[in-house]
């Protein structure tokens, strides 16, 4: 735990712009992601039809978040 070791509060602002910044992946990667977690403890995910994608309106391989959406 580097924030730990580091000592966190005495860490000037300049010093922490590295170690704050958050880091997203593209939703296409994110989902793909999700899955093999939830794979990975015994879950399933299940692949929506065609009639359940045109009623969200989302391509049935995704992504399935709209742009306005935030992580």
């Amino acid at each position: 735990m580097y924030l730990f070791d580091q000592g966190f509060a005495n860490i000037n602002d300049e010093d922490t712009k590295g170690i704050t910044e958050g880091r997203s992946f593209p939703k296409k990667l994110d989902e793909e992601v999700a899955a093999l977690m939830v794979a990975g403890f015994g879950g399933v995910v299940t692949k929506l039809t065609p009639e359940q994608a045109d009623y969200i309106n989302v391509p049935v391989e995704g992504p399935f978040k709209e742009d306005t959406y935030k992580y």
